[in-house]
């Protein structure tokens, strides 16, 4: 079998990095994450429902229990994500004049809820003058998906990148603009290119055609979308360059601000609540569920009524890096 050092070091490496996060998260015990975003408002009949980040899984975080397996294939991924990041930066510090751009420890978010649990967050990168006020944040997403990669050139950001984007734009008292980034070719195959933007539509400048005008593959290209804020707190959104009205989402000020109270008191109340809602920026409820794709469904389906037993078994699944 051939073997290589370079292959080696790099997995050791990835494994390091995993190592280096658990680590870290260790010290954040007893802290709410930004990067766990999410809304909660009460239904018609008064009780509480959540959409966006699990509350579940953002309790395990904030208790110091993993609940995500440790992938290798989802560290690649992280990993270009956070690269991408430093991309946008090294291109945005080269023409940006008007002061200076902060990013994540540089300018980090934190508040408290109602009893006292905080919140801290770090944001990709924050635009400032040059006496280091922030004047204009940036949320930045690789687009690692198809099918994201196709909602986002069909206009319609993911819900949970606008609740974070939301949450540091509130906090740091500044707008916000949630941009994604595509570099790659995506070939499509003909099942594939019904689901695209048509000839004459938004988004079909990023697509190639044949010469028989049949879509080939969506090029590379970068997206952005205006988030602005109403008298009520709501988040609207458009897409940058393009002449539309701003569309008005679920996400709201009031909504992420009581997904936070709402976890702050789950363990001492052992309130599990409902499962999360899985929907779109305008709150169309989405054919999948987030539950599928958990490693702790099993626990949930078993405990869910038995706050102690389910704690007891989640702290029994810590994952491990695959």
């Amino acid at each position: 079998m051939n073997k290589s050092r370079i292959e080696e070091l790099f997995d050791a490496g990835v494994q390091l990095s995993v190592e280096e996060h658990a680590f870290q998260e260790k010290t954040k015990i007893g802290i709410l994450r930004a990067g766990n975003t999410g809304i909660a408002a009460p239904n018609e009949e008064g009780q509480m429902e959540v959409a966006g980040k699990c509350h579940r899984q953002t309790l395990l975080r904030l208790l110091g229990i993993p609940s995500e397996d440790a992938d290798y294939s989802k560290e690649l991924m992280f990993d270009s994500g956070r690269g991408n990041e430093d991309l946008w930066y090294s291109v945005l510090s080269r023409s940006y004049k008007d002061g200076i751009i902060l990013r994540e420890e540089e300018i980090p978010i934190q508040w408290m809820t109602k009893n006292g649990t905080r919140v801290s967050g770090r944001p990709d990168l924050v635009l400032c003058d040059h006496q280091s006020q922030p004047t204009l944040g940036l949320e930045l997403k690789l687009l690692c998906s198809f099918w994201t990669t196709r909602s986002v050139l069909l206009g319609e950001p993911k819900t949970m990148h606008v609740m974070q984007a939301a949450h540091y734009a509130w906090k740091l008292s500044v707008p916000f603009e949630l941009w994604y980034t595509s570099r790659v070719d995506w070939p499509v195959m003909g099942w594939a290119a019904k689901h695209l933007p048509k000839e004459g539509e938004p988004g079909f400048e990023h697509l190639e055609v044949n010469e028989k005008g049949e879509v080939r593959k969506i090029v590379p290209f970068k997206l952005g979308f205006l988030l602005t804020q109403d008298a009520k707190g709501f988040i609207h959104y458009s897409v940058v360059g393009r002449d539309e009205p701003p569309i008005k989402s679920i996400v709201s000020i009031p909504r992420i601000e009581a997904y936070y109270e709402y976890i702050s008191t789950m363990a001492e109340r052992k309130d599990l609540g409902p499962r999360p809602q899985n929907l779109t920026a305008t709150g169309e409820k989405v054919s999948w569920s987030f539950c599928s794709y958990c490693p702790l469904q099993p626990v949930c389906d078993a405990h869910e009524s038995d706050y102690d037993t389910w704690l007891k078994e989640a702290q029994g699944m810590v994952p491990k890096a695959k």
